[in-house]
């Protein structure tokens, strides 16, 4: 097993947009990302020394134009059949599988109008900090409830509403310490998830840094309003 490709079915060639001049020959590390060769590699070596064994594993893999794919394969030793001597590699297309699984995390775990983490995300992650509180020392959190924000939609409409939220969550990005967790817990109240905290005093600045970010007026419709 020498790695270099010997044959290629239809089937393949279909699923990775590659003709046979362009596979066969050629050695497999030239289709895997190098990123995930050494998992492969570490694969492959296990289908010669244990054929008995399944060897399977998640790659990406290079098709036509270099693009890159996601795919299940399975690795079968065929070195003692003397019409094969080879490995047989299946493979399967799981680009939009992983696609779609991402997609479910994020609209499970994202506000959909502002992008930032939402109400379950940030619990899960309290839940993890508050088990690791001992090892990682003391964090944060700053609840962030704005004034008025009903008068906005009441006035202007939701729409306008959502346009105001989505840069009042830009705004609070850009006023909080980097590496710190800013979550949407709900309507127009915020949570800000700060890690390693040494005192009070440096969770006031933060606070005060956020208040001062957020005392400048918004400009909707032509008014500048004040939340």
């Amino acid at each position: 097993a020498d790695g270099v490709i010997r044959f290629v079915s239809g089937a393949v060639q279909r699923l990775t947009s590659l003709r046979q001049d362009e596979v066969i020959g050629k050695h497999v590390k030239g289709f895997c990302h190098p990123d995930d060769w050494r998992r492969a590699e570490a694969m492959f070596d296990a289908a010669v020394r244990q054929p008995r064994v399944s060897n399977q594993g998640r790659f990406r893999v290079r098709g036509h134009g270099d693009q890159w794919r996601d795919f299940e394969i399975a690795v079968a030793n065929k070195l003692g059949d003397p019409l094969i001597s080879g490995l047989i590699v299946n493979i399967r297309d799981i680009t939009q599988r992983l696609r779609d699984e991402r997609q479910l995390h994020e609209m499970a775990y994202r506000d959909l109008l502002t992008g930032l983490p939402n109400r379950s995300y940030l619990t899960q992650t309290l839940e993890s900090r508050i088990a690791a509180l001992e090892r990682n020392g003391a964090f944060a959190l700053l609840f962030v409830d704005l004034d008025n924000f009903k008068y906005v939609n009441d006035s202007y409409g939701h729409e306008a509403g959502d346009r105001m939220l989505l840069a009042l969550s830009r705004r609070l990005s850009e006023s909080i310490p980097d590496g710190s967790l800013l979550s949407r817990w709900g309507g127009d109240e915020f949570l800000l998830l700060v890690d390693s905290v040494q005192d009070e005093l440096q969770v006031r600045e933060i606070a005060e840094r956020v208040l001062l970010g957020l005392s400048c007026p918004f400009e909707l419709h032509g008014h500048e309003i004040v939340i």
